[in-house]
């Protein structure tokens, strides 16, 4: 029998929160959310074993939640993955799987629809981790873009965080290489999306856009952003 804590209540409340926003996007993509559901405690385990068994079912879960839909576009296939560990998507399509502490959300698009998708999903950080990387994560001029809104530090440097994942997830399949935070920075943010764009020292600017939308919320305890590369 399920247990009605408060913090069950808190992330039903949030869930249902998330599907309304994900269904205001008017995205080009299918996406599901779940929960993410931590291992049962086993005290013969050790601490980084445990870690381990987590990842293994965020993986397992994020993999059922895209090859479900597949099946609602009409494909079969499996989802597996690459030598760079990226998913493989099927010909034809591309998707985007992300996981929390909380949440487990895949997006999966036809490629006649959209490129490429990127989602994430973001526990909010602690002050402490805030402070300890703050500037690998953005510059002091995209921090100065960022104080125009009422969030507080913890969650703005998480949305930064955040927007910037997606956009390296849908910029990935473009380009094949891995980047870092320096390489996409902050160039506006307002009440429902912060734009990320591609800084000059990229080292193939010639494959990336100059910018993508993000859309993001922010919830009590999580972030969640998502941005696509409309198809040509």
């Amino acid at each position: 029998m399920r247990t009605f804590t408060e913090e069950t209540l808190q992330l039903d409340h949030e869930k249902a929160e998330a599907r309304r926003w994900i269904s205001s996007l008017d995205a080009p993509f299918l996406s599901r959310l779940v929960r993410s559901q931590p291992p049962v405690p086993d005290a013969r385990l050790t601490s980084s074993e445990t870690a381990r068994v987590k990842r293994q079912r965020e993986f397992a879960l994020g993999r059922r939640c895209a090859e479900s839909l597949l099946k609602k576009l009409g494909n079969a296939e499996q989802v597996w993955t690459n030598s760079d560990r990226s998913p493989a998507w099927p010909q034809g399509f591309a998707g985007s799987i992300s996981h929390s502490t909380n949440w487990t959300w895949a997006a999966v698009v036809e490629q006649s629809e959209a490129l490429s998708v990127g989602v994430d999903t973001e526990s909010i950080v602690t002050a402490e981790t805030r402070d300890r990387v703050l500037f690998e994560i953005a510059a002091d001029d995209e921090w100065k873009i960022c104080k125009r809104f009422d969030l507080s530090a913890e969650q703005m440097f998480t949305l930064v965080f955040s927007a910037k994942e997606a956009f390296f997830k849908c910029c990935y399949p473009q380009v094949k290489q891995f980047f870092g935070f320096e390489h996409a920075v902050v160039d506006a943010i307002g009440p429902n999306s912060i734009r990320i764009a591609t800084h000059p020292t990229h080292p193939r600017p010639d494959l990336m856009p100059n910018g993508l939308e993000v859309f993001y919320l922010v919830t009590q305890n999580d972030v969640l952003t998502a941005t696509w590369l409309e198809a040509v």
